[in-house]
């Protein structure tokens, strides 16, 4: 079913995955489609978009839907979309169930590594730099503190000095769309936290197929190049900063379609034997 509901981000209660791990399913029955939202899952033409929602609803017993996005649950909820098994939310840093509750054992491992004081160095490090500003509604609990930036302002040579410093004071900066920037805990993203979650899950990388269209996709990219994940795939209308750090990744489906389309001929391109019902 497609679900329209909100949540309140302080309200959620921890959840453990003992109840959603699988032992017996194999990978020719079983999908684990991780994706994310805007421009590739939500992309597309309406027809892409309709077919490959009702293939997920219908062969749902056969899917563990992920969504793993740079936005926040509370933006995640209200859209009509399948309800997924899990969120990844807020570029890697935050993790949920399908009933919006925080997953207790990988969300500890993103925090431990936001230790207090973190999110205040990161604001003093970039507060008063030329055409950085903080985004709006930037949650001050959160494990991440997220910038727009003007990427004439900046300049390429500067927007890597800023990489740079960040990454040697202990952070994960991610640069994406040509205009953000996520500064994030160290070692944790879309990719590494993925790769918690599948560990909680005890699900084969084999079983796993991944889609994204930016840098901050990448790590997912990353991930399928050095475990034998199913298939990356990068939608017809992804960024070329993205294809650009790819042009040496092997394990890359390169759709010609965008957004769901590309999904689509990715998961029959890979054999996915729901996907072409």
């Amino acid at each position: 079913t497609v679900d329209d509901h909100t949540v309140d981000d302080h309200t959620v209660d921890d959840h453990t995955v003992d109840d959603h791990t699988v032992d017996d399913h194999t990978v020719d029955d079983h999908t684990v489609l991780v994706t994310d939202l805007d421009g590739t899952f939500l992309g597309g033409s309406a027809q892409d978009r309709q077919r490959l929602y009702g293939l997920l609803e219908r062969h749902r017993e056969r899917v563990t839907l992920v969504y793993c996005t740079g936005r926040p649950l509370k933006h995640v909820l209200p859209l009509r979309v399948p309800t997924p098994d899990y969120y990844i939310c807020d570029v890697g840093t935050s993790v949920y169930c399908a009933a919006g509750r925080r997953l207790h054992a990988v969300q500890e491992w993103i925090d431990a590594r936001w230790p207090e004081g973190m999110r205040e160095a990161a604001v003093r490090m970039l507060t008063g730099v030329e055409g950085v500003s903080m985004q709006d509604g930037c949650d001050p609990e959160g494990r991440r503190v997220s910038y727009d930036y003007c990427a004439r302002t900046l300049g390429d040579v500067k927007r890597r000095e800023m990489e740079v410093a960040l990454s040697e004071a202990g952070f994960h900066p991610i640069f994406s769309h040509g205009c953000m920037l996520d500064v994030l805990p160290p070692g944790v993203s879309k990719g590494t936290t993925l790769e918690q979650l599948l560990h909680q899950l005890r699900r084969p990388c084999e079983s796993v197929v991944v889609a994204g269209d930016t840098l901050n996709d990448l790590s997912m990219f990353h991930l399928a190049e050095r475990t034998p994940i199913r298939a990356a795939v990068m939608v017809g209308n992804a960024d070329r900063e993205l294809r650009d750090a790819t042009r040496d990744h092997t394990n890359i489906h390169r759709a010609k379609a965008h957004g769901a389309g590309g999904i689509l001929e990715a998961l029959e391109a890979v054999g996915v034997s729901w996907a072409s019902s």
